[in-house]
Protein backbone atom coordinates (compact mmCIF):
# COMPACT_ATOMS: atom_id res chain seq x y z
CA UNK A 1 0.00 0.00 0.00
CA UNK A 2 1.43 2.86 -1.12
CA UNK A 3 2.13 6.56 1.61
CA UNK A 4 -0.76 8.21 -0.47
CA UNK A 5 -3.19 5.08 0.42
CA UNK A 6 -1.96 5.15 3.74
CA UNK A 7 -2.92 8.38 4.51
CA UNK A 8 -6.30 8.36 3.02
CA UNK A 9 -6.95 5.67 5.20
CA UNK A 10 -5.83 7.47 7.98
CA UNK A 11 -7.99 10.19 7.24
CA UNK A 12 -11.11 8.60 6.91
CA UNK A 13 -11.04 6.82 10.04
CA UNK A 14 -10.03 10.24 11.94
CA UNK A 15 -12.97 11.75 10.30
CA UNK A 16 -15.32 8.83 11.19
CA UNK A 17 -14.46 9.52 14.75
CA UNK A 18 -14.78 12.55 15.17
CA UNK A 19 -18.05 12.54 16.46
CA UNK A 20 -16.80 10.55 19.53
CA UNK A 21 -14.32 12.76 20.72
CA UNK A 22 -15.16 16.19 20.14
CA UNK A 23 -17.76 18.82 21.84
CA UNK A 24 -21.29 19.28 20.68
CA UNK A 25 -21.01 22.74 19.19
CA UNK A 26 -17.36 21.70 17.68
CA UNK A 27 -19.23 19.00 15.57
CA UNK A 28 -21.99 20.99 14.30
CA UNK A 29 -19.50 23.57 13.19
CA UNK A 30 -17.77 20.97 11.54
CA UNK A 31 -20.95 19.38 9.99
CA UNK A 32 -20.93 23.30 8.06
CA UNK A 33 -17.46 23.00 7.33
CA UNK A 34 -18.25 19.35 5.10
CA UNK A 35 -21.38 21.35 3.45
CA UNK A 36 -19.23 24.32 2.42
CA UNK A 37 -16.41 21.54 1.31
CA UNK A 38 -18.98 20.40 -1.14
CA UNK A 39 -19.49 23.84 -2.71
CA UNK A 40 -15.94 23.82 -2.89
CA UNK A 41 -16.02 20.88 -5.08
CA UNK A 42 -18.09 23.19 -7.34
CA UNK A 43 -15.56 25.40 -7.63
CA UNK A 44 -12.35 23.02 -8.20
CA UNK A 45 -14.93 21.87 -11.33
CA UNK A 46 -15.29 24.97 -12.56
CA UNK A 47 -11.95 26.81 -12.15
CA UNK A 48 -9.35 24.06 -10.48
CA UNK A 49 -10.55 22.09 -13.95
CA UNK A 50 -12.20 24.44 -16.60
CA UNK A 51 -10.18 27.88 -16.11
CA UNK A 52 -13.44 29.75 -15.65
CA UNK A 53 -13.24 32.35 -12.48
CA UNK A 54 -16.54 32.85 -10.77
CA UNK A 55 -17.49 34.71 -7.76
CA UNK A 56 -21.05 34.13 -7.75
CA UNK A 57 -20.71 30.70 -6.36
CA UNK A 58 -22.81 31.67 -3.00
CA UNK A 59 -26.10 32.61 -5.70
CA UNK A 60 -26.39 29.13 -6.48
CA UNK A 61 -25.98 27.75 -3.14
CA UNK A 62 -28.58 29.97 -1.55
CA UNK A 63 -30.83 28.31 -4.48
CA UNK A 64 -29.83 25.40 -3.79
CA UNK A 65 -30.67 26.46 0.34
CA UNK A 66 -34.08 27.63 -0.61
CA UNK A 67 -35.61 25.23 -2.99
CA UNK A 68 -34.37 22.11 -0.63
CA UNK A 69 -36.54 24.48 2.62
CA UNK A 70 -39.45 24.67 0.23
CA UNK A 71 -39.40 21.25 -0.78
CA UNK A 72 -39.44 19.72 2.99
CA UNK A 73 -40.64 22.23 4.93
CA UNK A 74 -43.58 23.25 3.18
CA UNK A 75 -44.15 20.16 0.54
CA UNK A 76 -42.90 17.64 3.05
CA UNK A 77 -41.43 15.85 0.96
CA UNK A 78 -38.48 13.02 1.62
CA UNK A 79 -34.53 14.32 1.95
CA UNK A 80 -34.14 11.66 -0.66
CA UNK A 81 -35.82 14.28 -3.27
CA UNK A 82 -35.40 17.27 -2.18
CA UNK A 83 -31.51 16.77 -1.85
CA UNK A 84 -30.99 15.78 -5.27
CA UNK A 85 -33.42 18.43 -6.60
CA UNK A 86 -31.86 21.01 -5.13
CA UNK A 87 -28.60 20.25 -6.66
CA UNK A 88 -30.40 19.65 -9.98
CA UNK A 89 -32.73 23.24 -10.02
CA UNK A 90 -29.23 24.85 -9.08
CA UNK A 91 -27.64 23.14 -11.96
CA UNK A 92 -30.27 23.83 -14.62
CA UNK A 93 -29.53 27.65 -13.39
CA UNK A 94 -26.00 27.14 -14.06
CA UNK A 95 -26.66 26.20 -17.52
CA UNK A 96 -28.89 29.05 -18.02
CA UNK A 97 -25.94 30.85 -17.03
CA UNK A 98 -23.30 29.65 -18.41
CA UNK A 99 -24.02 31.19 -22.05
CA UNK A 100 -23.65 34.55 -20.91
CA UNK A 101 -20.30 33.79 -19.65
CA UNK A 102 -19.23 32.28 -22.96
CA UNK A 103 -17.26 35.70 -24.74
CA UNK A 104 -15.99 36.34 -21.61
CA UNK A 105 -12.60 35.40 -19.34
CA UNK A 106 -10.66 36.97 -16.95
CA UNK A 107 -11.76 40.10 -14.81
CA UNK A 108 -14.86 40.44 -17.38
CA UNK A 109 -15.92 37.38 -16.46
CA UNK A 110 -15.45 37.82 -12.70
CA UNK A 111 -17.48 40.84 -12.67
CA UNK A 112 -20.50 39.36 -14.71
CA UNK A 113 -20.81 36.35 -11.71
CA UNK A 114 -20.48 38.47 -9.14
CA UNK A 115 -23.72 40.56 -10.63
CA UNK A 116 -25.46 36.99 -9.79
CA UNK A 117 -25.15 37.58 -6.49
CA UNK A 118 -26.40 40.88 -6.06
CA UNK A 119 -29.65 39.72 -8.37
CA UNK A 120 -30.05 36.75 -5.99
CA UNK A 121 -29.88 38.80 -3.06
CA UNK A 122 -32.73 41.11 -4.47
CA UNK A 123 -34.81 37.85 -5.66
CA UNK A 124 -34.67 36.31 -1.91
CA UNK A 125 -35.27 39.08 -0.13
CA UNK A 126 -38.38 40.12 -2.33
CA UNK A 127 -39.83 36.80 -2.58
CA UNK A 128 -41.41 35.82 0.97
CA UNK A 129 -43.70 33.14 -0.40
CA UNK A 130 -40.51 31.19 -0.90
CA UNK A 131 -37.60 32.23 1.04
CA UNK A 132 -39.61 33.99 3.82
CA UNK A 133 -37.99 37.38 3.24
CA UNK A 134 -35.52 39.14 4.77
CA UNK A 135 -35.83 36.81 7.85
CA UNK A 136 -35.07 33.91 6.63
CA UNK A 137 -37.38 30.44 6.72
CA UNK A 138 -37.65 27.66 8.66
CA UNK A 139 -35.91 24.65 7.13
CA UNK A 140 -36.84 20.90 7.50
CA UNK A 141 -34.80 18.46 9.49
CA UNK A 142 -33.39 15.55 6.63
CA UNK A 143 -36.23 12.64 6.97
CA UNK A 144 -35.71 9.44 4.86
CA UNK A 145 -39.28 7.65 5.41
CA UNK A 146 -39.33 7.03 8.91
CA UNK A 147 -36.13 8.50 9.91
CA UNK A 148 -35.64 11.65 11.47
CA UNK A 149 -32.64 13.44 12.05
CA UNK A 150 -34.28 15.41 14.49
CA UNK A 151 -34.97 12.77 16.63
CA UNK A 152 -31.24 11.05 16.28
CA UNK A 153 -30.15 7.60 15.26
CA UNK A 154 -29.10 3.89 16.78
CA UNK A 155 -26.74 2.15 14.87
CA UNK A 156 -25.41 -1.45 16.33
CA UNK A 157 -25.81 0.21 19.75
CA UNK A 158 -24.12 3.50 19.09
CA UNK A 159 -26.27 6.59 19.61
CA UNK A 160 -26.21 9.53 17.33
CA UNK A 161 -28.18 12.63 17.98
CA UNK A 162 -29.06 14.95 15.47
CA UNK A 163 -25.43 17.07 14.86
CA UNK A 164 -23.70 13.62 14.64
CA UNK A 165 -26.54 12.56 11.89
CA UNK A 166 -26.19 15.61 10.05
CA UNK A 167 -22.67 15.58 10.26
CA UNK A 168 -21.94 11.89 8.52
CA UNK A 169 -24.75 12.91 5.86
CA UNK A 170 -22.81 15.83 4.92
CA UNK A 171 -20.02 13.52 5.30
CA UNK A 172 -21.46 10.77 2.81
CA UNK A 173 -22.25 13.65 0.10
CA UNK A 174 -18.45 15.38 0.28
CA UNK A 175 -17.01 11.65 -0.25
CA UNK A 176 -20.21 10.96 -3.06
CA UNK A 177 -19.01 14.73 -4.60
CA UNK A 178 -15.27 14.00 -4.28
CA UNK A 179 -15.32 9.80 -6.40
CA UNK A 180 -17.98 12.08 -8.85
CA UNK A 181 -14.86 14.47 -9.78
CA UNK A 182 -12.20 12.58 -9.39
CA UNK A 183 -14.27 10.47 -12.28
CA UNK A 184 -15.29 13.14 -13.82
CA UNK A 185 -11.69 13.69 -14.47
CA UNK A 186 -11.18 10.30 -16.55
CA UNK A 187 -13.57 10.48 -18.63
CA UNK A 188 -13.98 12.77 -22.55
CA UNK A 189 -16.33 15.67 -20.63
CA UNK A 190 -13.11 15.83 -17.87
CA UNK A 191 -10.31 16.24 -20.58
CA UNK A 192 -12.34 18.46 -22.69
CA UNK A 193 -11.94 20.93 -19.50
CA UNK A 194 -8.54 20.25 -19.01
CA UNK A 195 -7.98 21.42 -22.20
CA UNK A 196 -10.18 24.00 -22.24
CA UNK A 197 -8.80 25.15 -19.43
CA UNK A 198 -4.71 24.92 -20.34
CA UNK A 199 -5.69 27.08 -23.73
CA UNK A 200 -9.05 27.62 -25.61
CA UNK A 201 -7.49 28.07 -29.08
CA UNK A 202 -5.86 25.21 -28.94
CA UNK A 203 -8.78 22.92 -27.34
CA UNK A 204 -10.77 24.29 -30.34
CA UNK A 205 -8.20 23.21 -32.87
CA UNK A 206 -8.42 19.34 -31.37
CA UNK A 207 -11.82 19.21 -31.84
CA UNK A 208 -13.04 20.21 -29.01
CA UNK A 209 -16.85 22.10 -28.06
CA UNK A 210 -15.68 25.10 -26.04
CA UNK A 211 -18.81 26.41 -25.56
CA UNK A 212 -20.22 22.74 -24.85
CA UNK A 213 -17.76 22.69 -22.13
CA UNK A 214 -17.76 25.78 -20.25
CA UNK A 215 -21.53 25.26 -20.09
CA UNK A 216 -21.51 21.91 -18.69
CA UNK A 217 -18.89 22.84 -16.09
CA UNK A 218 -20.72 26.04 -15.37
CA UNK A 219 -24.06 23.19 -14.73
CA UNK A 220 -22.18 20.60 -12.62
CA UNK A 221 -20.63 23.70 -10.45
CA UNK A 222 -23.20 25.08 -9.84
CA UNK A 223 -25.30 21.25 -9.15
CA UNK A 224 -22.74 21.10 -6.32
Amino acid sequence: MTLQRVLLVALLVVVLVLPFVVPLGVLSTLAFVLIAGIGALGLDVLTGRTGQISLGHAFFLGVGAYVGGYLGADLHLTAAIWIPAAGIVAGLLGVAVGPTALRLRGLYLAIVTIGLIYIGQHIFVNAPQLTGGPGGRAFADPAFGGLNFSDGVTIAGLNFDRNGCYYYLALLLLIAGMLFVRNLSKTAVGRNMTAVRDGELAAAVLGVNVARTKITAFGISSAF
